[in-house]
């Protein structure tokens, strides 16, 4: 009995790497988690008519915030280290020079918003602009460590901001 017990209790505290790739190439998407395919193509939807299914949301903008605020001050949040490959191209050099600083402006935002979910252990982004033809390329290769224990603080996190949320709801009526 006691062998199954710290058994349960090792899978709960140790931590399991969780590999995952996204490669966009040429119109195409693919996804895999453990190099086990989950998504080969790309594929688009039409828009329906936005003022059809307007349904009013509960989950407001507060919410959210105290959501945001909550994993970040989580000190258990799940591992991630990833490698950002990003190539592209627009036929032009000028506009590919100035889509490069932008690009280098704007993934530094990224890494901060991936900080609230996550920490960061190991990241690197290569950007290679290709000024002489139209390209799009990405690739992202991340491995995030999980337990179970963690996973079950986070959904902590989400049932408490739900209940508060449904607390206020219930006062406003």
């Amino acid at each position: 009995m006691l062998i199954i017990f710290s058994i349960i209790i090792l899978i709960l505290l140790i931590p399991i790497p969780i590999t995952f790739k996204i490669k966009y190439t040429d119109k195409k998407l693919c996804m895999y988690i453990y190099n086990i395919e989950l998504i080969s193509k790309f594929k688009s939807y039409k828009k329906e008519d936005e003022n059809k299914n307007k349904d009013k949301s509960n989950f407001y903008f507060e919410n959210i915030r105290l959501f945001l605020d909550l994993l970040n001050r989580n000190k258990f949040k799940p591992t991630l280290r990833f490698k950002l490959n990003f190539q592209y191209g627009l036929n032009d050099a000028a506009y590919t020079a100035i889509c490069y600083g932008l690009f280098c402006a704007l993934f530094p935002l990224v890494i901060k918003l991936l900080n609230y979910p996550f920490k960061i252990k190991k990241h690197s982004i290569c950007i290679v602009p290709d000024l002489k033809k139209f390209i799009l390329k990405l690739e992202l290769n991340s491995i995030i460590f999980v337990n179970f224990a963690k996973v079950i603080y986070i959904i902590y996190i989400i049932y408490r901001v739900w209940r508060i949320n449904q607390k206020i709801i219930l006062s406003k009526t």
